[in-house]
């Protein structure tokens, strides 16, 4: 049985998209911190995880109790009778494997239990440290629980009795509470918190949940930073963690869950490899064949089709014009085009009608689509079969992807389960759920969730997909003088991430993803989001939790692990007790994922360089040398230098980097400047 709970505490553009169009742009509460001082944090080569707590004796599972997620809705004692006002905030979710999940407020844990004729035992493992506000119930609920003795269940509802007559706790389940438990997704459909699914320890838990919340917004301060609703799936040596925050329709408000199911975009490239990889093997084509060789009349219509062969389409360096940004764009502002159905043959001739080749084949790098739907059309050819049914029966089938699908008309019910959501750049919104996936076709309309994508990313890393080795081999062999954005060099419907990892990123007109795997330490990370705007880099983010113990304050474009991109945070205001402090524009400080850090002004460049830790809890420390004399003016740049001293904790707020000051010093709130 599945079971899912609520967490309290909580991922510039994928690194080239699916088929989609330019790109675009999209407030924050202030909590009171003790003074600390971040240690440095030496990077390793292995996860920092701590063993899960283990049971010291086999669990008795009581199969009563994996029903529901129990919320915490009274105390009777003695002396008194207690209603708690957010049962929301405070939540068990038995596991049949005799771990429950606890939330308890802005804290969660993991613990175990043991049940006999009524008889439970409750073990709490490590929790989160979050400070919680003055009014929590979070140490309380966790002393309750160490002291659980008896259990039963009556009108629905869950009722546990604890030792030396310590009263009795009162749960409901989220459907008593006006919510929906029955999908089994663990969240109430008001508390918009994490829903976890997590095998891996509670420290590392509690960090993703964290991170992940951090990322959810409906605002629109900065969109490349934030999306209503994500899914976050982590495999490792040491467990999964499958996770949703957010909503998936922000018009309905409803949750977003681990099993919904999401466009990948152009992960869907990766597959249609896969599939002209297979075909090469059984001798249908070679990928040194000319295009002419197998669509002649579309060689003689495209510029330079009789030079251009299948691998160049495949790696990008055909040279072809790209039809995206035309016929997708237009469906940001016009809700016909949005839904208007092409042929694959339409798409390719609008290419040859309307653009010209960026460079002759072979002499350059520029992603297009165009190639992949060319070679689409050739599997179709060479089988007899539709892509569809190619899909199904060489990739979906044999992996057992039961939710993967190729979108080919506008989504139907059940093909994608979200809403996805692209911003303008005046900040307007519009919901493109409608968008018409054969806009996309082999380039990137696949649909599926989270785990699926993960079955295909693993699946693919094993070799399971292909009769001869060499054929991952050649689908791995990256060329430098492919790069992606920022110098991710590009395979065959792959990108290198570095650090042994690869995969590949997605983009529709609705939703970004990526997916990330390295089959050497069997880690898979995999990001879906139904904002288009958000970059889907952001998940990047999960492997600093899993390989340096933290997550990095930086936006996706300075994630990439062998890649040192300075990022510059723009000052804008500061909140603290006695209001809110804008700030004149240019001061700055500038982050590398090295760990240096710069204090800079618009007016006179630099004023003084320094570094900064971080660590698992999210404090972060500042030093800085002495500033540079030959910053005359520095401005706000002196006064920025001083407060960063003074800073305790960072988080990410609704598209904003967060500082947080000790001793109650307020916050510091910055966007990203690029």
């Amino acid at each position: 049985m599945k079971k899912n709970i609520v967490s309290i505490v909580m991922i510039l553009a994928v690194l080239l998209t699916a088929c989609a169009p330019g790109n675009s742009q999209p407030t924050a509460t202030s909590t009171t911190v003790a003074p600390t001082v971040a240690p440095t944090v030496v990077p390793t080569l292995a996860p920092t995880i701590a063993p899960t707590v283990k049971p010291t004796e086999p669990a008795v599972i009581d199969t009563a109790l994996l029903a529901n997620d129990w919320h915490w809705i009274g105390l009777t004692d003695p002396t008194q009778q207690i209603a708690i006002e957010t049962p929301a905030n405070y939540v068990l979710a038995f596991q049949d494997d005799g771990t429950v999940l606890i939330v308890a407020d802005c804290n969660n844990a993991t613990g175990n239990y043991t049940t006999d004729n009524g008889v439970i035992a409750i073990a709490v493992g490590p929790m989160t440290m979050a400070a919680c506000p003055p009014a929590s119930r979070s140490d309380q609920f966790v002393k309750l629980l160490g002291n659980a003795a008896r259990y039963t269940f009556k009108d629905g509802n869950l009722y546990i009795d604890l030792k030396a007559d310590g009263g009795t706790l009162t749960f409901a389940s989220p459907a008593a509470l006006g919510g929906d438990d029955s999908a089994g997704n663990g969240v109430s459909t008001t508390s918009g918190q994490p829903n976890t699914t997590s095998t891996l320890p509670a420290d590392v838990t509690a960090q993703l949940d964290k991170w992940m919340q951090s990322l959810v917004s409906s605002k629109t301060v900065d969109p490349k930073m934030t999306t209503p609703g994500l899914v976050l799936l982590v495999d490792t040596p040491q467990g999964r963690y499958l996770s949703s925050a957010g909503v998936s329709s922000l018009e309905k408000n409803t949750p977003m869950k681990p099993t919904d199911r999401l466009e990948i975009g152009s992960n869907t490239k990766s597959f249609t490899i896969a599939l002209i990889m297979q075909l090469q093997e059984a001798g249908l084509l070679s990928m040194g064949d000319l295009l002419s060789k197998h669509l002649p009349e579309w060689a003689a219509k495209l510029p330079n089709g009789d030079k251009i062969t299948l691998r160049q389409m495949a790696q990008h360096t055909a040279g072809l014009w790209d039809y995206a940004d035309d016929i997708i764009g237009n469906g940001a502002a016009d809700p016909a085009a949005l839904e208007k159905s092409y042929t694959p043959t339409e798409l390719v001739q609008y290419a040859a009608d309307k653009g010209q080749p960026y460079f002759a084949p072979g002499e350059g790098w520029h992603y297009s689509n165009t190639g992949y739907i060319l070679l689409g059309m050739i599997a179709e050819k060479l089988t007899g079969q539709t892509l569809a049914e190619l899909y199904q029966q060489r990739i979906f089938e044999p992996l057992g992807l039961k939710t993967a699908v190729l979108i080919e008309g506008v989504p139907q019910p059940g093909q994608i389960t979200t809403d996805g959501y692209w911003w303008n750049p005046d900040g307007s919104r519009v919901n493109s759920t409608n968008w018409n996936g054969s806009q996309g076709w082999a380039a990137g309309a696949n649909a599926m969730t989270a785990a699926d994508l993960a079955t295909y990313g693993e699946g693919l890393a094993a070799g399971k997909l292909f009769k001869n080795a060499d054929s991952l081999k050649q689908m791995l062999t990256f060329d430098d003088r492919a790069l992606m954005h920022l110098g991710a060099s590009y395979g065959l419907g792959l990108f290198n991430v570095g650090n042994g990892y690869w995969g590949h990123g997605g983009q529709t007109l609705g939703f970004q993803s990526i997916w990330l795997t390295n089959p050497d330490e069997k880690i898979t990370v995999v990001g879906l989001t139904n904002s288009a705007n958000f970059s889907a880099q952001e998940f990047i983010n999960a492997l600093n939790i899993l390989k340096q113990g933290h997550a990095l304050p930086l936006p996706a474009v300075g994630l990439l692990p062998e890649l040192a991109f300075p990022i510059d945070w723009e000052w804008v205001q500061t909140e603290s007790p006695t209001g809110i402090t804008e700030v004149q524009t240019g001061t700055i400080v500038t982050l590398i994922n090295d760990g240096t850090a710069t204090v800079k002004n618009s007016s006179c460049g630099t004023y003084a360089n320094g570094t900064y830790t971080v660590d698992a809890d999210q404090r972060i420390a500042f030093k800085f040398d002495a500033p540079d004399a030959a910053c005359t003016t520095p401005g706000d740049a002196v006064k920025l230098a001083e407060l960063l001293t003074h800073a305790a904790f960072w988080q990410f707020r609704d598209g904003y980097l967060a500082i947080e000051l000790v001793a109650d010093g307020g916050t510091l709130l910055f966007k990203v400047k690029m």
